[in-house]
């Protein structure tokens, strides 16, 4: 079995959340509010509130449980194992095993993607429902990230508008995929700089052989997908 490791914060930090009477929505319901900065916050090796004590990890009923299952076993397998379009570095066979359940998965989309794509917010549900997802949304306009000129308010509201796009009409809900892990990056070094940030990540899944190449010298496992589409095809 895997073992969790509790994170103390800081004295200061601690001392700050103590009187904290509310928590963030993708906590689970049994994690009591009054006193997050105590040991109640259970992090993971990633530095994340851990998978177990994530509202996602008890969301999905047991009527809905089966095909859930079908749809991930689906979707690891071609994330995992080599087939057209899609391919996993780190083994010499071309395979590669499924990260663990509750592990952290790093999936980048660009912003084409997001509009192309009707399956997107499924196969996204899929993933985190099972492990600790973070997303990063490539996106053209760099302007709008304040590289030339743009300002943090333009960032703002286009995150929040791919955030939306990302949520749709589906059951992608902030229990699943809190809006804080739905990070944007403009440039190739933006997307590798903020998974190296995150530690323990057990897979990136990525469509430029660049994030790969950069990524692999450093020890990620990265699975190279065109086109997230086909994942669920």
């Amino acid at each position: 079995p895997r073992v969790q490791h509790q994170y103390h914060m800081s004295q200061a930090a601690a001392e700050i959340l103590s009187e904290c009477q509310s928590k963030p929505k993708h906590v689970s319901s049994s994690i009591a509010a009054v006193g997050l900065g105590g040991s109640n916050v259970i992090l993971s090796d990633s530095g994340l509130v851990a998978f177990a004590h994530t509202e996602a990890a008890s969301v999905v009923s047991n009527d809905s449980a089966a095909s859930v299952r079908q749809e991930r076993a689906k979707i690891l397998s071609r994330l995992c194992h080599p087939h057209p379009g899609a391919s996993a570095s780190g083994s010499s066979s071309g395979a590669t095993p499924p990260p663990l359940k509750g592990s952290t998965l790093v999936v980048s989309i660009s912003q084409a993607t997001i509009k192309g794509s009707s399956c997107l917010p499924r196969i996204l549900y899929v993933l985190g429902t099972f492990y600790n997802l973070v997303v990063i949304v490539g996106v053209d306009d760099s302007n709008i990230l304040g590289n030339k000129g743009g300002n943090a308010a333009d960032g703002a509201a286009l995150q929040t508008e791919l955030v939306e796009q990302l949520r749709g009409s589906s059951s992608l809900s902030e229990d699943i995929l809190p809006s804080h892990r739905i990070l944007v990056a403009s440039t190739v070094t933006g997307r590798v700089a903020l998974v190296r940030q995150l530690a323990k990540v057990a897979m990136v899944v990525d469509w430029d052989p660049e994030v790969d190449s950069q990524l692999t010298r450093f020890g990620y496992k990265v699975a190279l997908v065109p086109n997230l589409s086909i994942l669920l095809e």
